[in-house]
């Protein structure tokens, strides 16, 4: 278990520091520096002596998170063990027993020299992509990307995607960018693919909570 887990926060860091990376590359950052990839230090995660039983999605009990490190306010299931993985990213993952793959739901806040237009947008979203391409097995992604959804209250840039983990098992994701005030805001919502239809009702309400705070 807590080799798996290992494993998980490991990728993790390198998706989320190529993930600041895409999204400052294109529109200049002068307020903050990203780390290099692979520079992020690797929390250690405390052994969980007795497993979550598995939570049915209609049984879930969601919590408020006032985040002012990474400026975002939203719901998260009370169950879910979160792990800070850097300064601007947080990352919540669902218990279960070993040799299983969980849900995990991420989110990540940067601050930006200028606000990006659209197409900046979309085409960030389409790196973050190719980053993620870069680090997962078998990786797909939906062509179209949708305007359909809001995160922190404005429309977003969203698409959908799989991608095959380590253990074998399918996982579906979904991932959402959106800007205000000179800062882009990131969601990204994933699990085994079996589960995900049922889980996105999870993940639905989980990205209809966010909202900006002040950071710290």
């Amino acid at each position: 278990m807590i080799r798996k887990r290992t494993i998980f926060l490991r990728a993790l860091c390198l998706l989320m520091a190529l993930l600041l990376t895409v999204l400052l590359s294109a529109c200049g950052s002068k307020d903050e520096q990203t780390a290099e990839p692979g520079s992020t230090q690797v929390p250690t995660v405390a052994p969980t002596a007795t497993p979550f039983p598995r939570v049915d999605a209609a049984d879930y009990v969601l919590i408020w998170k006032n985040n002012t490190r990474i400026g975002m306010n939203y719901m998260v299931p009370t169950h879910w063990t979160e792990s800070q993985v850097g300064e601007r990213y947080s990352v919540f993952y669902e218990p279960v027993p070993d040799g299983e793959t969980g849900f995990r739901v991420s989110f990540a806040n940067k601050r930006k020299y200028k606000d990006p237009d659209s197409n900046t947008m979309r085409s960030e979203l389409r790196k973050l992509l190719t980053s993620m391409s870069e680090v997962y097995t078998d990786f797909q992604h939906d062509d179209t990307i949708s305007r359909d959804l809001s995160l922190v209250r404005f429309k977003g840039y969203s698409t959908y995607y799989t991608y095959t983990d380590e253990y074998g098992v399918t996982i579906k994701g979904f991932v959402i960018i959106a800007t205000y005030n000179r800062r882009i805001y990131c969601m990204n919502f994933s699990g085994p693919e079996e589960r995900f239809t049922e889980m996105m009702t999870v993940g639905k309400k989980i990205l209809d909570s966010v909202s900006r705070v002040s950071s710290s």
